[in-house]
């Protein structure tokens, strides 16, 4: 567990559980606590404005998002609880409520992408958005990496004689295989590099962090309802698997340290599976004798051709 990852949970077990179940003991903890524990962050119940240490407010949301992440952190405190005798049972593992994402089926598909180029280079030259913002999200949606590995990443990290990044902190596997064209877009870059990182701050030594403010915009241009580099990490992952890849081969270019992430990413895109479904089903078509759609558009009768039917 990264040191951010690490903060973002104690943040949700003490702005979430500990509000709603702080009161009980380890011992009188059981599931129906657990659910309902699930409907009060799913609903906003436990959203609030909160002080941190640093002296800034902090939102806390809720949301089924938010719900799932707090279950599953518990589940973690639980377990932890278990292993070291200080209760029987873990009280989330017969709890009914969903402990996973494979609900959300948020992906881009290729004329959303389309849209999205066209929107970056519009972003760029009609309204003045940087270049180095742009180059974020396009690495996002190239490499499937998160949010911080994509914009924090440095040129030490990168190997581009072996086609392949080395992080130096990951959630989870720090070794990741580059596609060929995300190698190529990282190349190109590379030319013209002056810092450690690849994208470098506008002032001072660290990484750029303002992509974030450019987001809503970039998002009208490119007609999107939403917009966030978790979704291209999404799609990247959606899009892998569309095409063919195993679910073991996706899960390394992601960074996966097991399947069970990896199939989270398991949504099979429309547009992806309608083109090679086609094919498959032209001898289905011309056995009946049903109209088909040829390379240029369009539709001929296989009964016309002298197709058998049986």
């Amino acid at each position: 567990m990264t040191e951010e990852t690490a903060k973002y949970t104690m943040a949700r077990l003490r702005n979430h559980v500990v509000p709603v179940l702080g009161q009980l003991r380890l011992v009188e903890l059981d599931k129906t606590h657990v659910e309902s524990l699930f409907r009060k962050v799913g609903s906003g119940a436990t959203a609030a404005k909160t002080e941190e240490r640093t002296g800034r407010g902090a939102v806390v949301r809720g949301g089924r998002g938010a719900a799932r992440k707090v279950v599953r952190d518990l589940s973690a405190v639980c377990t932890f609880a278990v292993d070291n005798n200080l209760m029987k049972a873990n009280p989330v593992a017969n709890a009914r409520v969903n402990k996973v994402d494979n609900e959300r089926k948020d992906y881009l598909t290729t004329a959303h992408v389309q849209r999205l180029g066209r929107a970056l280079v519009e972003a760029e030259t009609s309204h003045g958005v940087p270049r180095v913002a742009t180059d974020q999200i396009r690495l996002w949606l190239l490499t499937g990496l998160r949010r911080n590995e994509g914009a924090a990443l440095k040129w030490s990290e990168v190997r581009l004689e072996h086609e392949s990044l080395e992080l130096e902190t990951s959630k989870s596997e720090t070794k990741r295989p580059l596609t060929p064209p995300a190698v190529a877009f990282l190349r190109k870059l590379k030319e013209t590099a002056d810092s450690a990182y690849v994208f470098p701050a506008k002032r001072g030594d660290g990484w750029f962090t303002g992509t974030k403010r450019y987001l809503p915009l970039i998002m009208r241009l490119a007609g999107l309802d939403r917009l966030f580099p978790h979704l291209l990490r999404h799609t990247f992952g959606s899009n892998a698997i569309s095409q063919g890849l195993s679910i073991p081969l996706a899960g390394a270019l992601l960074g996966h340290a097991n399947l069970r992430s990896t199939l989270i990413y398991a949504h099979v895109q429309h547009d992806v599976a309608a083109r090679a479904a086609g094919p498959c089903m032209t001898d289905f078509a011309a056995a009946l004798g049903a109209p088909t759609r040829d390379a240029f558009g369009g539709e001929r009768s296989n009964a016309a051709d002298g197709g058998e039917r049986s």
